[in-house]
C-alpha cells in the first residue's frame, strides 16, 4: 500500500501561551501499532515562564508519551510537524 506522511495542523487558545497539534487527516496509521491513529494523537506546546516551550506528544493506542523543551515556538512546531510525519502515515 502506498502511503505518504501525515500531516498536523495547530490551534491556539484564546491568551496565545498554549496550542494543540491535532492530525489532519484521522485516517492516518500509527507506524508503531499498524492501526489508525486515535483521536487522542495530539502534539501540545506550552509557553514555560522561563521564555523556553515545553511539548508533549502522545501518540495514541500505547500511550507513548515523551516530552521535550525548545527554546522557540518556530523550533517546536517543526518538531510536531517532523514527529506527525514519522510516526503517521496516511493511505494513498
Amino acid at each position: 500500500m502506498e502511503t505518504y506522511p501525515a500531516q498536523i495542523g495547530y490551534r491556539f487558545n484564546e491568551r496565545g501561551d498554549r496550542c494543540v497539534g491535532t492530525l489532519i487527516n484521522r485516517a492516518a496509521i500509527d507506524t508503531q501499532t499498524g492501526k489508525q491513529a486515535s483521536p487522542d494523537a495530539t502534539f501540545t506546546i506550552e509557553a514555560q515562564d522561563n521564555g523556553t516551550y515545553a511539548v508533549t506528544m502522545r501518540g495514541g493506542h500505547r500511550s507513548g508519551t515523551r516530552y521535550a523543551t525548545y527554546t522557540n515556538l518556530r523550533d517546536a512546531q517543526i518538531a510536531g510537524i517532523r514527529w506527525a510525519s514519522r510516526r503517521f502515515r496516511v493511505p494513498a
